[in-house]
């Protein structure tokens, strides 16, 4: 992965040479042009993909780069190619982990077709002589908890899906739909049903649920509206989907956690496993925490998440939530009735069955004020601790928070992360990247305006290539027999335990960094975010600097490989 981003590093560099050879040419003011009006040339984004600037009008400057997607580079691995209608949303890429899906036809001449109108309907929606359900726009709550029992099976899944006779090809998310569009039901329930798809339905009550439990195999819940309700999976639920959906406003309630997404271990013994559950392309708005993988307080018994996969989503407060850390809200408060982006507690157990958070866009999390709601959180928009190891968070972009990315445990690999203005106004706690256990790396990095840029206490950890921008001083001493070295600190503390190739300068400008711009609110928006000096240039000092050798400490990470 080095060798690649430097050689691409070069071909930038030739790029602009040429571009400045032709602007030399043909100007007649050299002093007052840099590049061609409305050109374009490659740039350099975190993670080491291709992102785009162009030319100001006037010829004075290049702009900002132009990533593109919402997370801050490439998926970190394969998976399932997205799609199907309307997958990517916004005009933002899908997660290479979407499983593509094309709606069967509501057809009234197939007998295998079933028209839902009323609450009687939903009485057959486990009659094994239909698998097609097609929902006609009304309200369903007094129809309660919808209980999926019936199977299907792999190319002859069962489907629920929204279907407006008057508008029979509308692709608007249900999120776009006016109310009395939307086909409205208050719970729904895969009890042991495999093989469902529910497509673009709204689900509303009062903390209600979307339940997989006991065995409830190879789900996809898409393109859904979830309004004050979760969903929840558990038992030994593997392979399940819930993907292109909004899931917003969580009731708060006082020192109570409202989690709209969540893998849960059970209280006790005997030991949980949810295996390969995708979190793919969705906007989690307002909640305690958008997505928590839990382990109750306490409890020793063995708990795995692993092949679990979060990537493309979009994770964030609102001012709705902000208050006076008093209990009181307030839309400029510094403190929220919430806590964490994404929270997890469990995840993976070795190298072969890890947890992956990827391409994510989390912001807006402060400290929790428990008065209004949640149990306490520094404010972190991503903290793994209580036991959990084997976790790899990879090009995810984290802004306007008290704190940024948290690790206790062991054997976690954070790469390709952008963090960028992270403060706590309410103490002295605002760091950026805190790598607090052993046997735990990160690298390529970018911190950029932050209170602290964190702490590396933990054993046997690894720290190189990240770049850190007017990001204050490390805290903490250095753990043991780590290695620290290819830093680059522009305006930042150096790290006590200094690398031979580290590169120190006082001024943050030098860094020679531009704008990261990306879209965010895949569903609600789309809506440009840039982020300033959070994307290298050929000119960074630290363009051509890194390491190559990143991963190749054995036991270190989720992997031995390289990165």
């Amino acid at each position: 992965m080095a060798d690649m981003t430097r050689s691409w590093l070069g071909g930038v560099m030739v790029l602009a040479g040429a571009l400045a050879t032709v602007v030399t040419c043909s100007s007649e003011d050299e002093t007052s042009t840099v590049c061609v009006a409305g050109a374009q040339q490659a740039c350099l984004c975190p993670g080491g993909i291709e992102g785009v600037q162009l030319c100001a009008p006037d010829g004075s400057g290049w702009g900002g780069c132009d990533c593109g997607t919402g997370g801050a580079g490439g998926t970190a691995g394969g998976g399932t190619g997205g799609g199907g209608i309307g997958g990517a949303g916004g005009g933002m890429p899908a997660s290479a982990y979407e499983v593509p899906l094309t709606p069967p036809d509501c057809n009234s001449a197939d007998s295998t077709v079933r028209f839902i109108q009323t609450a009687a309907d939903w009485d057959d929606i486990n009659d094994p002589a239909y698998r097609i359900f097609c929902v006609h726009p009304g309200d369903y709550t007094d129809v309660g908890t919808i209980q999926l029992q019936e199977d299907g099976s792999a190319g002859q899944e069962r489907w629920i899906r929204y279907y407006d006779p008057n508008n029979p090809t509308d692709e608007r998310h249900p999120v776009q739909r006016n109310e009395d569009e939307r086909a409205v039901i208050e719970a729904l329930r895969f009890d042991d049903g495999d093989y469902w798809i529910v497509r673009e339905l709204t689900v509303r009550g009062d903390w209600t649920v979307v339940m997989l439990e006991n065995g409830a195999d190879h789900n996809v819940v898409d393109r859904m509206l979830v309004e004050r309700s979760r969903i929840q999976i558990r038992d030994g639920s593997d392979d399940n989907t819930i993907q292109n959906s909004v899931i917003r406003d969580a009731p708060m309630v006082p020192s109570g956690d409202r989690v709209c997404m969540i893998l849960s271990g059970a209280s006790t013994g005997p030991d949980v496993a949810v295996h390969g559950t995708r979190i793919v392309n969705n906007e989690i708005i307002d909640c305690t925490d958008s997505i928590q993988l839990y382990r109750p307080d306490g409890s020793s018994h063995d708990i795995d998440f692993g092949g679990t996969v979060i990537d493309e989503n979009d994770l964030y407060l609102t001012a709705a939530v902000y208050s006076d850390c008093s209990g009181n809200l307030d839309p400029q408060g510094d403190c929220a009735c919430a806590e964490n982006a994404v929270d997890i507690k469990a995840a993976g157990t070795g190298s072969d069955n890890i947890v992956q958070v990827s391409n994510n866009r989390m912001w807006g999390w402060q400290r929790t004020d428990t008065d209004c709601g949640g149990t306490g959180s520094w404010g972190d928009a991503v903290v793994v601790h209580q036991g959990a190891q084997y976790s790899l968070f990879q090009s995810n972009i984290v802004w306007d928070s008290a704190r940024g990315l948290t690790f206790a445990n062991d054997h976690h690999s954070v790469v390709d992360n952008v963090v960028v203005q992270i403060d706590n106004p309410v103490d002295d706690q605002g760091f950026a990247i805190l790598l607090m256990g052993p046997s735990s790396e990160a690298y390529r990095n970018v911190v950029v305006d932050a209170h602290a840029w964190g702490q590396v206490e933990g054993d046997d950890g690894d720290w190189r290539c990240n770049t850190l921008i007017a990001a204050g001083q490390g805290r903490g001493t250095p753990g043991s027999g780590l290695v620290a070295d290819y830093n680059f600190y522009y305006g930042s503390e150096q790290l006590a335990l200094p690398g031979d190739h580290d590169i120190v300068h006082d001024q943050a400008a030098d860094a020679q960094h531009t704008e990261l711009c990306f879209l965010a609110k895949r569903w609600t928006g789309p809506e440009e975010i840039c982020l300033a000096n959070a994307a290298p240039t050929p000119s960074s000092p630290h363009a051509d600097a890194c390491d190559p050798n990143l991963g190749s400490r054995a036991g270190v990470g989720v992997h031995d490989e390289l990165w």
